[in-house]
């Protein structure tokens, strides 16, 4: 499939939040029960804001126990959109526009319809 954008990396990001919106609705799973395939997630009650570490190639989730959907699908699009490894090494431009992708990401997730197939209170 060939898609022709001006805009490849947001048509990327597009595509991997559909990928993630087709998936839970595919295996009928939640956003939490995706994240614990992705990573080791950890609920931490003295902790401000959720934390991201690789560690020898593999993902470790902080999370406050306060923690909403946002959050949720946040941590989802850094890991997807590999947006960990190095984060904090890069300058403040290049981590504004990581950021900027995940708001993306986020937004694109949550604004696009939820498949017929398992909507709850559905006719089919």
């Amino acid at each position: 499939m060939l898609i022709e954008t001006s805009a490849p990396r947001i048509a990327l990001i597009e595509c991997i939040a559909k990928s993630l919106k087709n998936t839970l609705n595919d295996r009928q799973i939640s956003l939490m029960e995706y994240l614990n395939e992705l990573a080791f997630v950890i609920e931490v009650e003295d902790i401000g804001t959720d934390c991201i570490v690789l560690k020898n190639d593999k993902y470790i989730v902080l999370l406050p126990s306060t923690y909403n959907e946002d959050d949720l699908i946040e941590i989802i699009a850094r890991i997807r959109l590999q947006h960990v490894r190095y984060y904090q090494c890069y300058s403040t431009d290049v981590r504004n526009i990581l950021d900027t992708e995940v708001a993306i990401f986020t937004e694109k997730y949550k604004n696009m319809p939820q498949s017929k197939k398992y909507m709850v209170g559905s006719a089919y």
